[in-house]
């Protein structure tokens, strides 16, 4: 009996620097093991850590990407992925806003890494397949890994799934128009590839619209919410005794750190005990830690860097409140993750979270117009009211219980379209 094998290619690795794995990506690799599948895994070296049971473990191989000679070793702008431009956040800087075109370097000098990176995902797929191993599907994540895909789709006539965890497309279109597609070609190219079968996370970055923009077929999109871990005996743990609040974020410009912390150095005036815990690593690590000291905070603002997920998910839930004031979407995996734990949820009011969100039931709302009095008005009412947060804790797991499902089950889902794929020729 043939074992379906699909092939994961991720522009951005399965692993962390800090040897954890990218919690998100074992969600897939999991979620495709646990239902048979050989699943074969581009870059990245398998941590000791890695969570999983001996059988998973045995399905899930990861394989080094190999370079042909022809390839430069270094464009120096990275290896298949594009980091932004440092900023420095000072107290006299209103905000790290988040308009793209100052947060990432543009220009058609991105390209170069995506071609790279194609380049040694076609070498190492031809030498696998030289030595035997057979590979039904090809699954790119993001931009880099979809337009690998789909390139070595179309050379080997494999069917390929690209796989979107949100997108800026949408966005990126109506406010630059072409100039997107000039500025970010290698996002817009890698949100256009063609694709037998394209997932996208419905994380409120209306990733749905901004692909049918760019040329996909609405039958071939699939818009699902992410999943949620299945918390067991986590939700029985007690709050911390004294307010604590957590965001959990990369921190790059448009996750709006700075923006949290200012709105927390307001509510510190009236609630000194209060205290903040940022869980995350990236670019601007060091320049948030500066600016903590900048607005006189450090003492109130742990900053935990990256941790496991499973400590940071025992960091939402002992928390009174996780905070979120991400740009452009709000639905995101800490605020999912939150319901799921029974934490009250303050974040932004911009329309994503609609739907699921709902103030005073499982969350407090802060305005744009308005965001740092806002969000330190909702942090002052948690911490000075602690049923509050226990009510609005109450609140997110019905929310979670009735419109979440387990990463199980989401994937599970999508595990069917692929088999199904498989069943029929490609069109």
């Amino acid at each position: 009996m043939h074992v379906p094998s699909i092939c994961m290619i991720s522009g951005f690795g399965f692993f962390h620097a800090s040897g954890h794995p990218n919690s998100m990506l074992l969600e897939y690799l999991k979620g495709y093991a646990s239902h048979g599948w050989k699943v074969i895994a581009l870059g990245g070296q398998p941590s000791s850590a890695l969570p999983l049971d001996d059988e998973l473990r045995g399905r899930i191989h990861f394989i080094p990407l190999r370079r042909p000679v022809w390839v430069p070793r270094s464009y120096g702008v990275g290896d298949g992925v594009v980091s932004s431009k440092r900023h420095r956040t000072s107290a006299a800087q209103p905000e790290l806003t988040a308009r793209f075109l100052e947060e990432n370097s543009p220009g058609l000098w991105r390209l170069l890494p995506m071609l790279k990176f194609t380049a040694k995902v076609l070498y190492t797929l031809r030498k696998l397949e030289r030595s035997g191993v057979r590979v039904d599907v090809l699954y790119g994540i993001e931009p880099h890994g979809a337009f690998a895909a789909s390139i070595c789709g179309r050379v080997s006539g494999r069917a390929t799934v690209s796989r979107y965890m949100g997108s800026w497309v949408h966005w990126g279109l109506n406010n630059l128009g072409v100039r997107f597609a000039l500025y970010y070609p290698d996002i817009y190219l890698g949100s256009k590839v063609a694709a037998d079968l394209v997932s996208a996370t419905n994380d409120g970055t209306k990733a749905d619209l901004g692909l049918r923009m760019v040329g996909h077929r609405i039958e071939r999109i699939r818009h699902w919410i992410n999943g949620v871990p299945e918390v067991g005996s986590l939700v029985s743990i007690a709050k911390y005794d004294e307010p604590v609040f957590v965001t959990v974020s990369r921190l790059v410009p448009w996750k709006r750190v700075d923006l949290v912390m200012r709105g927390f150095r307001l509510a510190l005036d009236r609630v000194p005990m209060a205290r903040l815990k940022i869980i995350g690593d990236g670019p601007l690590e060091a320049d948030l830690s500066r600016f903590s000291r900048e607005l006189g905070v450090c003492g109130n603002v742990i900053f935990m860097g990256r941790i496991a997920h499973l400590d940071a998910l025992y960091e939402i839930r002992r928390s009174w409140a996780v905070v979120s004031a991400y740009y452009l979407s709000n639905l995101t995996n800490q605020v999912l993750e939150a319901l799921a734990l029974g934490t009250a949820v303050i974040t932004v009011n911009d329309g994503s979270t609609d739907g699921l969100l709902i103030p005073g039931e499982n969350c407090l709302l802060a305005s744009e117009t308005s965001l740092e009095s806002d969000l330190a008005e909702a942090m002052v009412a948690v911490a000075s009211d602690p049923t509050l947060s226990v009510r609005l804790g109450n609140g997110a797991r019905v929310t979670a219980a009735r419109k979440l499902m387990p990463w199980r089950l989401r994937m599970a889902m999508e595990v069917r379209e692929v088999e199904r794929l498989l069943g029929r020729e490609k069109v």
